[in-house]
């Protein structure tokens, strides 16, 4: 006999916003990577920026590293939040 696991309502809404956050991060990093490539490129007219490259993919792995587990009591705040809410609004 198999027996199929069927997601809640708030792990789908936390599965939701995880990986919305987890996009947002995505795109925070390769944002504040283009704009370093970009400044060490007009700062230093293109000579000896490898150093400066290095550190600005460092720099957005770590936004990436740090967005996702900071994210993920954020979203369950939020969605307890929303569902508190909706509880409120059904019971008055």
């Amino acid at each position: 006999m198999v027996i199929e696991a069927v997601s809640t309502p708030l792990q789908m809404k936390l599965e939701t916003m995880t990986t919305l956050i987890g996009y947002i991060g995505m795109t925070v990093a390769i944002l504040t990577a283009v704009s370093l490539i970009v400044n060490i490129f007009l700062i230093h007219h293109g000579k000896s920026v490898g150093k400066f490259l290095i550190e600005a993919l460092l720099i957005s792995v770590t936004i990436i590293v740090v967005a996702v587990p900071e994210g993920l009591p954020l979203a369950v705040t939020i969605s307890l939040g929303v569902i508190i809410t909706n509880l409120l609004f059904y019971t008055f």
